[in-house]
């Protein structure tokens, strides 16, 4: 095995220029970073500021919606009065017509002319009543 010395001297200067490098590195990835939040932080601000006026927006159309149910509901109120407004209307359209045919069906028959009794015929017996004839002739 080979033995390998490594002297303080050469090393102490390698090593404080890698520290050097290594927070040199470490400052401008936190530069980097920094710039990087503050972009975040202004978008996250103004998707903030259009969230709230999307649930503005969200809580006029609630609004309005609401509105509209409460505007059917009476409009379907309404409409069951104006059926049975209709209902009670045809019913007693109804009742009216049903009382003029029989008043139409009295006057007919009012206007009839009496129903005559058949008129008796020399040869035939009168109406009503049996004939007992004579039995020779089959009358």
């Amino acid at each position: 095995m080979t033995d390998v010395v490594v002297s303080e001297e050469e090393n102490s200067g390698d090593l404080e220029t890698q520290a050097v490098a290594e927070a040199a590195k470490a400052e401008g990835a936190a530069e980097v970073h920094e710039e990087s939040a503050a972009e975040h932080a202004a978008e996250a601000e103004a998707a903030a500021e259009l969230a709230l006026a999307a649930a503005e927006a969200n809580a006029e159309v609630v609004e309005q919606i609401t509105q509209s149910a409460t505007q059917a509901e009476l409009a379907a109120a309404d409409a069951g009065y104006s059926r049975d407004a209709v209902m009670e209307a045809l019913s007693a359209q109804t009742t009216a017509i049903n009382s003029l045919v029989e008043e139409l069906r009295a006057s007919r028959k009012a206007a009839e002319p009496p129903k005559e009794k058949p008129k008796q015929t020399p040869d035939s017996p009168p109406a009503g009543k049996k004939s007992f004839g004579h039995r020779y002739y089959g009358i």
